[in-house]
């Protein structure tokens, strides 16, 4: 097995509103250290919406702007997810 290392070129960190109170979710965009054309993006929280699978953060792109605008994306759907009354986990992957 080929041991793989991931940079973290940029975090972020979104306070959305839950129900009355707010929370931090915290997303970062990472790639390989040898790769300049794969990058990922990765949240601390995942969301579920009623009646559906946990939304999953697993997305990679070839260029950060796109991945960047993927992750805003996903972050707008969570605040959606919240405001129609959506539980969150955190997620174990997140170290």
């Amino acid at each position: 097995m080929e041991l793989e290392i991931l940079v973290t070129v940029k975090e972020y960190f979104a306070s959305l509103e839950a129900g009355e109170n707010r929370m931090t979710v915290k997303g970062r965009i990472t790639k390989p250290v040898d790769d300049n054309d794969t990058f990922f993006y990765e949240t601390d929280k995942l969301y579920k919406e009623n009646g559906t699978p946990m939304s999953n953060t697993a997305s990679v792109r070839n260029t950060f702007e796109d991945i960047e605008r993927h992750l805003f994306r996903y972050l707008n759907e969570f605040q959606a997810a919240l405001n129609n009354g959506s539980t969150y986990v955190d997620n174990e992957n997140y170290q």
